[in-house]
């Protein structure tokens, strides 16, 4: 395992000891109004040699979605665009999320909103933002055994 050193100076967070794990066919989608968090994590996951898309909102995502693209990992913030919320935006795409695991993200510790989805089964895990890349590994590894 190799692990590296990254600062994100648009955040000002220190990403320390990344993991790459060798498993770099992995294709994630982020869905994040926030461009600086949904932009630096893109940077952080091709950097590692993973294949991403980076979308703005839930209808964007849901496009692509629908469209047949698949992803190991849907991380997705539980607050996105206005036109839809987390939950609708995931019962209208679940029948299209074959092979994939979706990440909720947070800013805050809205835990009572992780606990509604806790028993999906389309659901992998949840993390807090600014998006800390341990957590997301772990995460990667629970659902990848």
């Amino acid at each position: 395992m190799y692990s590296l050193h990254l600062i994100n100076k648009n955040i000002g967070k220190f990403y320390e000891n990344i993991p790459f794990s060798g498993l770099t066919s992995l294709r994630f989608m982020i869905v994040d109004e926030n461009v600086q968090d949904r932009e630096s994590l893109k940077n952080v996951l091709e950097f590692l040699g993973y294949s991403v898309v980076s979308v703005a909102g839930y209808t964007e995502a849901s496009k692509h979605i629908r469209a047949g693209e698949n992803y190991e990992f849907i991380i997705t913030a539980i607050r996105s665009d206005s036109c839809m919320d987390f939950e609708k935006f995931l019962l209208s795409v679940k029948d299209f999320l074959e092979d994939s695991s979706v990440v909720i993200a947070s800013e805050r510790a809205e835990e009572s909103c992780f606990q509604s989805f806790e028993n999906d089964e389309k659901i992998a895990g949840a993390i807090h933002k600014p998006y800390k890349m341990e957590e997301l590994e772990r995460i990667i590894k629970s659902v990848r055994q």
